[in-house]
């Protein structure tokens, strides 16, 4: 008989990846991008509530309510009906959050992919010491045979993973994030990207350069921050009055 396997990714564009890499086991993205807003102190109702409202403070759009129904489900589910419940991670805070969030949610048959565990993935990536999903192609996961890196948690992990969550639980921070060189989770204040985007709002005013010059210059400090994050705080800033509110024009992006 078919072992019944679950895979678990952080967005809609993974699990693309994941299905036209040849991945054809049943395939699920879990809802919450767990790098921004509250993290869920516990899986009640009014917990997820407050964890989706603050993502439609980060992004406003109706999906995060469409959302709650699946959230729900996810997180009351009865993992012990798999074979394999198995979470496709790389650095990103974000999927290594996830990770450990499913510790607590599955018993002993948690398993993980660590892209970074494939050789001949990180050759391809070169200097790149902590990719994340996103880098991912389909080509990668079916030439470079990513599925074989597929690794059983360990009851000691399993441990550790709980344990971290229950510590993340405890974060009042609006960001979380890895670096492009190490995976060691970092909290970070609203304002933390404020004097860069300031900085950059002074020397440039084309609409299609101000969010990437942002980016460039937090790269460079091995910090890769979405585009979308960028935009929702300078954002804030018109509104609070930081930043001239004929700005706004010049940052206004059609939706990714």
């Amino acid at each position: 008989m078919k072992e019944k396997v679950l895979h678990i990714v952080d967005g809609p564009s993974s699990r693309w990846v994941l299905e036209h890499g040849k991945i054809t086991d049943e395939i699920v993205v879990f809802p919450l991008y767990l790098s921004f807003g509250h993290i869920p102190r516990d899986f009640t109702d009014q917990e997820l509530c407050f964890s989706m409202m603050s993502l439609y403070n980060w992004r406003k759009s109706d999906r995060w309510f469409e959302e709650f129904p699946r959230l729900k489900r996810m997180v009351n589910q009865d993992y012990s009906s798999f074979d394999k419940v198995v979470v496709w991670h790389g650095g990103g805070a974000h999927e290594l959050l996830l990770l450990y969030m499913m510790a607590v949610l599955t018993e002993n048959n948690l398993y993980h992919v660590d892209i970074r565990d494939n050789t001949e993935f990180m050759k391809k990536m070169k200097s790149m010491k902590n990719p994340y999903m996103g880098d991912v192609s389909p080509y990668d996961i079916s030439t470079f045979n990513m599925s074989l890196n597929m690794k059983k948690v360990s009851p000691q992990e399993n441990e550790e993973y709980r344990k971290m969550w229950h510590e993340w639980t405890k974060s009042k921070a609006p960001y979380r994030f890895t670096s492009l060189v190490s995976d060691c989770i970092k909290e970070y204040t609203g304002d933390f990207m404020d004097e860069t985007i300031l900085d950059v709002i002074e020397e440039e005013m084309d609409q299609r350069r101000i969010i990437g010059s942002v980016m460039g210059r937090f790269m460079m400090k091995n910090m890769r921050i979405p585009d979308a994050v960028i935009h929702n705080r300078i954002m804030e800033l018109v509104l609070d009055g930081k930043i001239n509110r004929s700005v706004l024009l010049s940052v206004n992006r059609t939706k990714s």
